[in-house]
Parts: C-alpha cells; structure tokens; sequence
C-alpha cells in the first residue's frame, strides 16, 4: 500500500538594525498589529536577546512571497521585499504599510518568474544594497535614487539569483546565489521548476545523517561531474571519508560546447559509521554487479516522465547491494519515482519526498500503474484518483 501527504513549509526571518535614507513620497495604509502564539525557549541563552514574554505581532499582511527583512532603527520603520510581485515595501507603526521600490528588480515586460529583489542590507554609508533576483545582481542605491550594480558575474558567469546578503564592517559583501527560478529543462518530458540541487543537497545531506538514516546507513548520490567538488566536501565533512564514485556509462553522448562530450553520470557511494563493512554487503559477488561501472540502459526518450528520470535497474542494484529485504530506503529527491519502484520490486520498505506537486503524481501513477493498486491519502484514506477527481472539478468552477 502507498499512503501519500501534503506537507506545509514555514519560513524564518531575521531583522537587522541599520540606518537608511527614506523617501518621503510613500502610500499610506494603516495597519493596527494583531497577535498570535507564543515563544518557546530552547536554550537559555536566547532571554538574552529577546524577552520571551513579548507578543508575536503580524505586522502586515498580503504578501505573495515576503523576504530581506531589515530594521531601520533611527526610522523605526521595517523594509522587505515581495519576490513575485517585484517590490520593497515598507512598514512602520506609525503609517503601517507602504511601498518603498517599484519596481525593485527586473524593469522589462518579460521578465524571470521571480523578478523582484530578496536580501536586503545597508552598507556603513546608509545606502541600501540589494540582491536581485530578476537581474541576477547585486546592486546599491544610491543617495540620488540610482541603482549602481555591485557585481553580476563570478569567472564570466552569470548569477543565478542572489539571495541573502551580510556586510563586513570592513565593507566587504558576503552574499548567497542558489539557484532558485532558474530552472531545469528537457523538451521530453518538462521543467523542474527552479531546480535547487546545489541548495538543498547539502541541507538534505546533513538532515539525513544526523536525523534519519542509521549508525551503519549506505550513501548514494546522483550527480554530474560539476558537482564533483561539492560532493567531496559533503563526503569528507560529514562522513570523514572520499565517496567511492560509480561511473553509470550511458549509450548516448550529450553535445558539450567544447572538447568532450559526456557520456557518463557519477553514483556518489559511502557510509556512516561501519557501514561499508564487507558483512554488510547484500548483493551478488558477480564481476557485473561488483564493478565501479555500471553498464544499464536508459530509459527510452519517450517514456520519460521527469527531466532527469533514473532507470528504476540503476536503484535497483544500488538497493540490493546495499540493504535486505524488509529494510527502509531513504530519498529525499523523488523525481520520478524509480527509488520507490526499485523497492517494490526488490521488498524494500520505501520512504521518499518530492517537492513538486506534478512530480508526486507522477510518482503516484507509476506505483499505482506497477503494482495495479490504489494510493490513498495517509490521513483522509482518500484515494489519489479521488482526490484528483476532486482537483479538477475545483479547478473548472473556479471563476
């Protein structure tokens, strides 16, 4: 049986105190603070900082996507971006709400899905510096309201979308650029709508370890040979030790622009603890299935169902060769749904998340097309065919 969820994600912010020169020409929108919970304290240290008996207050509300909180003390008012909507609003207690910059990002028609600013910060001067998400830099504004661009590009390339930033007080600028709206295409079979894999695979990988996977758990991880350095940190950082790379030799070439072209995709392998111990080896001793290459075809073009669709034989011989029947596999990355297939097909206890709403039912339909029976819902008991049903009728009578 596959009994499915739908999660819910929540983000925190912190505020920072910094002068700035505001303007003087702002809408008006009164807005009257409403409170709600509690704060819980953890650690002790935190009523240094925050008195823990100080209400949580909304401050302002009708936002599609609120980031870069900053406080300007000597103002007293509170600067933020709104991502899609492509503006910094501003927020004191006196006035509530206004808008502060628009547009605060790309100034074209036809812009990014995510055209606005994010990050905010001021630098010792009071100038307002900016990461910005449509142009893809990091720009300040200036006195006279002219934005003057930091810097766009690292060795001749482009930013993906800077995110967040902090100031030295020396003035250097420390900033992030994960790759959030840009996003992975195949004319197959779609888009993985702003593909995070550099982001998100080293948080994945740190939850996984600490909170999830066994004292003697085996890794495995897809990845291109650009990611050849990031996996290596992760490896020696969390897990003391070189991954093991397993070279997966595809039958067709992808076209580079220069030199080579590729032909091959790397399996990151190691393990926690005394996990690589040769009693825990579960599969074959066979020269195929013991080798560091691996030789499994594609999947045919036309079957593919998500950009970068494993063949459900490359899980397959990673999970027998590294688990028995009856254990628990872990993927945080979904996709496509060859983990959870692979683990139906070898009795394996599958546990897998995927973010992209497309991409679950994706992985819904494959289970339930392999196994010939129905999903339901983990706490309605609601069947996904039902729940589908029920989808498409909202969406034809919405307005």
């Amino acid at each position: 049986m596959l009994r499915f969820s739908i999660g819910v994600g929540v983000l925190v912010c912190g505020l920072f105190s910094l002068p700035l020169a505001l303007p003087t020409n702002a809408q008006e929108d009164s807005v009257k603070p409403v409170t709600l919970g509690s704060i819980e304290v953890l650690d002790p240290g935190f009523n240094d900082l925050i008195d823990p008996t100080s209400p949580i207050e909304v401050l302002t509300t009708g936002y599609q996507w609120s980031e870069g909180p900053v406080w300007i003390k000597d103002k007293s008012v509170l600067l933020f971006s709104d991502v899609p909507q492509n503006k910094i609003h501003c927020w004191s207690p006196q006035k509530g709400h206004s808008i502060f910059m628009d547009p605060s990002g790309y100034e074209g028609k036809n812009g990014e899905k995510e055209p606005g600013s994010n990050g905010l910060m001021t630098d010792a001067e009071g100038r307002l510096v900016v990461c910005d998400h449509g142009n893809r830099r990091i720009y300040r504004v200036e006195s006279d309201g002219s934005k003057t661009t930091l810097a766009d590009k690292f060795e001749g390339k482009r930013f993906n979308s800077p995110n967040d930033l902090v100031i030295h007080s020396s003035g250097a600028i420390y900033f992030t650029d994960p790759p959030y709206g840009v996003d992975y295409q195949s004319e197959k079979s779609g888009v993985i709508m702003g593909d995070l894999s550099q982001a998100t695979i080293p948080v994945s990988f740190s939850v996984s370890l600490d909170f999830v996977l066994t004292d003697d758990a085996r890794v495995y991880i897809c990845g291109g040979s650009k990611n050849v350095q990031m996996h290596y940190s992760l490896f020696d950082h969390f897990l003391h030790a070189m991954p093991r790379m397993i070279i997966w030799v595809k039958e067709n070439i992808l076209l580079r622009r220069n030199n080579y072209h590729s032909q091959y995709e790397i399996v990151f392998f190691g393990w926690k603890g005394k996990g690589g111990a040769n009693e825990l080896w579960q599969g074959a001793r066979t020269a195929d299935n013991c080798s560091d290459v691996f030789q499994i075809h594609r999947d045919l073009s036309r079957d593919y169902v998500h950009p970068t669709q494993k063949p459900v034989e490359l899980s397959l011989r990673c999970i027998t060769n590294s688990s028995k029947k009856g254990d628990i596999v872990y993927d945080p990355f979904g996709g496509s749904g060859s983990t959870l297939i692979a683990c139906e097909k070898s009795g394996r206890h599958c546990r897998m998340m995927e973010l992209d709403p497309r991409f679950c039912d994706v992985i819904i339909r494959r289970w339930q097309e392999y196994t010939d029976q129905q999903a339901t819902h983990a706490d309605t008991g609601t069947t996904f065919e039902a729940m589908k049903h029920e989808r498409t009728e909202t969406q034809t009578h919405q307005p």
